[in-house]
């Protein structure tokens, strides 16, 4: 009874509250306590108000009235079946899962109770037998040091599974033979490429497979055979597959997989401490111990979300925690122990927490008392916590991946024990919203402390994964993080309905969090499919009331009519809702300040530049700049006359406000662009800028181009890796009888890396930088947003960046596509790409221009600029110069533009082009050259520094090199003796002049124009496009 009620009690009430490892914004005080400082304040004062006389309390007591209520509206008498109507096979539906607590949330606030919402969203049993059975290409050794790099980056960084100096000896002794790796080391390497490729891709394509989900079925084959001697490599395997399997959203497989990783374990004595004397290698002794321990956290905490029981009790486990071995031969293997340790304590109170709480058993404790236990455990644990995995306060760098995947953890774990008892202060708001009149919910303080520790730990994690989304560690198909967004948003969604003085910025994070589900649904993560279900059904239960005072949303097939009624109305406000990635405009309109700027991301189907146009022709207007990412619109500027608006920056001014949310399939904008936000719809978590803000546009909040690239950042093989030497059988025979010139293609098997380190140092390519400098901003404004620059044989060049920074100046999305038949160049360049413009799509094509073209007709780009620079597209004779501009007149569309630079030096010139190849690196790339070209002849034995001479000539037709034999040589593989003293020609270089270009190119139909020519050199640009009909 309340009168009943003891000092103990009453103590337990006020220190039963938790609060996140970092309350506020990653702000913390210097010692562990100070996180709940403020709960030690609220402890204080609860007791003084216990002990200051008071009337009989009309709040029954926790422990007797209230008891058998919290009792039994946790779980159901019966276990909890689904019928998915499959013949025997009811889906058994455990209370502590994130998506049950969901169902139950629509089922307390609706009339009749909603149903469960069953998962389906997840990748088939049929497709990955299928995949499994299939062969699947080893990848290239660049493209498996890259994935296994990624995988061990994400992995490595949270868990221990593998150590890494052995997985990376083992994949180069598998590059180098590949038929020396067993069984188990291939499957560690395959699984190991499906999470690398699931880490490094940014979006799934709806008609092809989930990242890495083929280098995953391929990796489950060692599955067929349960080995009767198992080795740790088994249980290594067994813990990789099971953390990919839950970015399949294939949780019951992930949960299968770490229990049948314990059971291995415990058959070989992980659980215990194996003697000393059995096993000397300090090295070795950690890998298991740490081994065994990631398996017992995997299956708690695989367990704990699905409340399910876990594989092994703690009494039965002797095995030592992890520590920091001093080995005798230094490695980064054993990462600091005092984080894993803390991770799998997080995980036994996880499981602890789901026997305690979520049981039929019957228990001795109410259910208010095992939860205020259960925070009791989380509170020593944070006081146990080490300073250096706390998050760091505001003005310190971002917070290590480490600490925060903790923090979220731990939050985790702290929802999962507070929200029966949220669920119960909903359900005692939801029967007071019946009564007339309507009377003040009768809620326990322990619960109301209870429920608020619960939304507290809510509203921090979704605070931190929208920072991790800001700075871009979001990953795209990273289960955890989607799972605590998830988690998140449905607290915060019971609190937005709960009279709180925050519950309108718990809607606001709701919201945000729920777009954020969204977008990663749109990018193909199963986890987001499944609980974007469940959202979407949050808020068609959650009360009508609750939203009226927010603007309506229109229907996306009238956003041109909504746009229209905006211009019509004096002073009105409107929400645009982009239909994909729901990105929201909020626009207020004033007649006495100004009508509206409008800038809308990305490329809506919304009315033309030329239909604003006529509808305010009458006005005074200026225009916000055209591109990719803003559509223009006409507004009439009064007071900001005076703001100059050029091509590089959008205008944000007062009264317009944008939700940023959900911006890219690449990478948010970054936290430091910010943006004005709307007076009555302002989510807390982005900050604002004052009225007049100007942003300027970046690669940082450049969208990700909507293509049919898959991923970002690799080099696709179009066909490359099968083009056939035919110059190695055909032309360099000829040539040694000489019947024809030395190939130049043998610089692509032999030569290439030469090439690069001087491709950028010649007078050719520091002219031809010069006049692209200068003529990028006139060539990017003749081509539309979206533009793919197509740069034919790149060559490690940079001569495409200036054509990158002008769309990006313009506002203007675009692609770059690097072709080449060089696949070691292409790589490296891609990369150094990638690193100068990480928000710009880059890609690279292994293969010839042909295989390009084909590609390009399948990926159907906006339009394209094509860039054949350094003098090669018309380097060659004259009926081979015309053919190909015959053939590429026929690639042409009126929308592509192509771009050539081609050097015309005169006779003045000529000692300037002599000198530019008498130089070391271009001496080495001579070298390296030649020596290829000895090798594909079968010349053993000759040294290619003085086998040859080599020596530049230039005539008035052409420029090349004369190659003489200093001593007789033999082709073994041709049958061909090289006499000394006979003389070789290579790497031929047509002299165009300016008309004779023009005449050429015209005749065969195209357009041409001079763009511009050096001031030191004959290097001249030409742009053609196709012939106006």
């Amino acid at each position: 009874m309340a009168e009943n009620q003891s000092d103990s009690d009453k103590e337990d009430v006020g220190s039963s509250t938790v609060t996140p490892l970092s309350p506020g914004k990653r702000q913390r005080k210097t010692k562990s306590t100070a996180y709940i400082d403020d709960l030690i304040a609220e402890n204080q004062r609860l007791r003084q108000d216990d002990a200051k006389p008071r009337p009989e309390p009309s709040i029954p007591d926790v422990s007797s009235t209230e008891t058998s209520s919290l009792q039994g509206t946790l779980l159901e008498e019966r276990p909890w079946f689904f019928d998915m109507n499959v013949l025997h096979t009811p889906v058994l539906i455990g209370e502590a899962s994130d998506a049950a607590f969901a169902t139950r949330f629509r089922q307390a606030i609706s009339e009749p109770g909603h149903s469960h919402i069953p998962r389906v969203n997840y990748a088939p049993d049929e497709r990955l037998l299928a995949l499994s059975d299939q062969d699947c290409p080893w990848p290239i050794p660049s493209r498996a040091r890259l994935l296994v790099n990624v995988a061990l980056k994400y992995v490595s960084r949270t868990y221990y599974i593998v150590r890494k100096s052995q997985i990376l000896e083992g994949l180069e002794q598998t590059i180098v033979n590949p038929h020396s790796a067993d069984s188990l080391l291939r499957s560690k390497l395959w699984v190991l490429f499906a999470i690398g490729e699931m880490y490094s891709t940014r979006t799934a394509a709806k008609d092809r497979n989930f990242p890495g989900m083929a280098y995953f079925a391929r990796a489950t084959r060692i599955l067929r055979i349960i080995s009767e001697r198992p080795r740790i490599d088994a249980i290594e395997i067994r813990l990789l597959l099971s953390f990919y399997s839950l970015a399949l959203n294939r949780r019951y497989t992930a949960y299968a997989l770490a229990g049948s990783s314990v059971r291995l374990s415990v058959v070989m004595g992980l659980h215990l401490n194996v003697p000393e004397s059995q096993l000397r290698d300090a090295g070795a002794r950690e890998h298991r111990n740490r081994v065994w321990w990631t398996a017992y956290s995997f299956d708690r905490m695989w367990a704990s979300r699905l409340g399910h029981p876990v594989a092994i009790q703690d009494d039965d486990i002797e095995v030592d925690l992890p520590t920091d071995p001093v080995l005798d031969t230094p490695s980064d293997d054993f990462a600091d122990s005092s984080y894993f340790i803390a991770g799998l304590r997080l995980a036994r109170l996880a499981a602890k927490v789901i026997n305690a709480i979520y049981t039929r058993r019957p228990q001795q404790k109410t259910l208010s008392q095992r939860v205020q236990e259960a925070l009791r455990d989380l509170r020593a644990f944070v006081e146990e916590l080490p300073p250096h995995l706390h998050i760091e306060p505001t003005d310190a760098p971002e917070p290590s991946p480490k600490p925060l995947s903790l923090h979220l953890y731990f939050n985790q774990v702290a929802i999962t024990a507070t929200r029966p008892i949220l669920l119960h202060v909903l359900r005692t708001h939801v029967s007071a919203w019946d009564t007339q009149p309507r009377t003040e919910p009768q809620i326990p303080v322990s619960a109301m402390t209870l429920s608020e520790a619960c939304i507290r730990c809510a509203r921090h994690s979704c605070r931190l994964l929208i920072d991790c989304w800001i700075d871009g560690s979001f990953a795209t198909f990273d289960y955890f993080y989607t799972q605590y967004l998830f988690s998140s948003a449905t607290v915060l969604a019971i609190s937005s309905l709960i009279d709180g003085k925050e519950c309108r910025s718990d809607k606001e994070q709701f919201e945000s969090a729920a777009q954020f589900l969204h977008q990663l649904k749109e990018n193909g993560n199963f986890a987001a499919e499944e609980f974007c279900r469940h959202v979407d059904a949050m808020k068609v239960c959650c009360p009508s009331e609750q939203s009226q005072d927010l603007p309506s949303i229109p229907p996306t097939n009238q956003l041109p009519k909504a746009l229209k009624q905006l211009t019509e109305n004096d002073s009105r406000t409107a929400l645009l809702v982009h239909p994909v990635c729901h990105c929201e405009l909020f626009v207020q309109l004033d007649c006495q300040l100004v009508h509206s700027v409008l800038a809308v991301l990305f490329s809506w189907q919304l009315p033309t530049e030329q239909d604003c146009e006529s509808q305010w022709k009458s006005q005074k207007t200026t225009v916000v700049p055209t591109g990719n990412g803003i559509v223009p619109y006409h507004c009439q500027m009064l007071f900001l006359s005076s703001i100059q608006i050029n091509s590089s920056f959008l205008l944000l001014i007062q009264f317009s406000s944008f939700l940023l949310t959900n911006l890219t399939t690449s990478r948010p904008w970054s936290s430091h662009q910010l943006i004005t936000l709307h007076k009555d719809y302002q989510p807390l978590l982005i900050p604002q800028t004052k009225p007049h803000t100007i942003i300027p546009f970046t690669t940082d909040n450049m969208s990700s181009l909507s293509t049919a690239y898959p991923t970002d950042g690799e080099v696709i093989d179009i066909g490359g890796s099968s083009i056939n030497l035919t110059f190695v059988d055909d032309q360099l025979p000829k040539a040694f009888l000489s019947k024809g010139d030395f190939p130049k293609e043998i610089a692509y098997t032999s030569g290439m890396e030469k090439w690069n380190c001087i491709a950028d140092k010649s007078y050719q390519t520091s002219d031809e930088m010069a006049i692209i400098k200068a003529t990028a901003q006139q060539v990017v404004q003749q081509l539309p947003s979206g533009t793919h620059i197509i740069d034919l044989g790149a060559a490690n060049s940079k001569k495409f960046e200036p054509y990158v920074h002008e769309f990006i100046a313009q506002g203007k999305e675009c692609v770059y596509v690097a072709l080449d038949l060089s696949h070691a160049s292409l790589v490296e360049h891609i990369a150094k790409a990638k690193v100068t413009f990480p928000g710009v799509k880059c890609i690279g094509l292994y293969g010839s221009f042909e295989q390009g073209d084909i590609y390009f007709k399948q990926t159907r780009p906006t339009a394209r600029l094509f860039l054949s620079l350094g003098s090669i597209f018309y380097n060659a004779p004259d009926a081979m110069a015309k053919d190909r501009c015959i053939e590429f007149k026929g690639h042409m569309t009126p929308v592509d533009r192509l771009i050539v630079g081609q050097d015309g030096p005169t006779g003045d010139e000529a000692s300037q082009t002599h000198a530019a190849y008498n130089t070391v690196e271009y001496d080495a790339f001579f070298t390296t050259y030649l020596q290829g070209l000895q090798d594909h002849a079968g010349i053993v034995g000759a040294n290619p520094k003085t086998a040859w001479i080599v020596e530049s000539k230039l005539n008035k037709a052409m420029h090349y090199f004369d190659v003489t034999a200093t001593h007789d040589m033999y082709c073994t593989n041709f049958g061909i003796k090289v006499a000394a003293g006979t003389t070789f020609k290579m790497f031929k270089s047509w002299k165009r002049y300016e008309g004779e270009i023009h005449q050429l190119t015209n005749e065969v139909g195209l357009k041409i124009e001079t763009l511009g020519k050096a001031d030191n050199s004959g290097m001249r640009q030409y742009l053609i496009k196709a012939a106006e009909n």
